[in-house]
């Protein structure tokens, strides 16, 4: 899984962004965490939007060019609620793969 970091500008931040950003990547240690760069032309199975406040200054128009999914992260209460979403795209995503790994073994039944 790959997911983008795109921090705002951090004029109002009410809350250690770094940190609450490094607890969720503490939690996850097998996901690769980039920051997003909107010239790599890299996609994400997710972005974590994180702001300072809950303005969500951040385009998000700009964001779904990169991915189909985009959290948003304003405050460090958010921080659990963002592991559970996580969560649930790891999961689906094992779950795609192991359909993926089932499919195959069923189409080389050769007999």
């Amino acid at each position: 899984m790959h997911i983008g970091i795109q921090y705002c500008g951090g004029c109002n931040p009410r809350y250690d962004r770094v940190k609450s950003v490094g607890e969720l990547k503490d939690s996850f240690p097998e996901i690769r965490w980039d920051y997003v760069c909107m010239e790599s032309g890299n996609r994400y199975d997710l972005i974590l939007a994180v702001t300072g406040c809950g303005k969500e200054c951040i385009p998000q128009s700009r964001l779904l060019e990169l991915s189909d999914r985009i959290l948003y992260i304003h405050q460090k209460e958010m921080v659990n609620s963002v592991r559970e979403e996580v969560e649930k795209v790891l999961a689906a995503q094992t779950e795609n793969k192991e359909a993926e790994k089932i499919q195959r073994v069923e189409g080389n039944n050769e007999f």
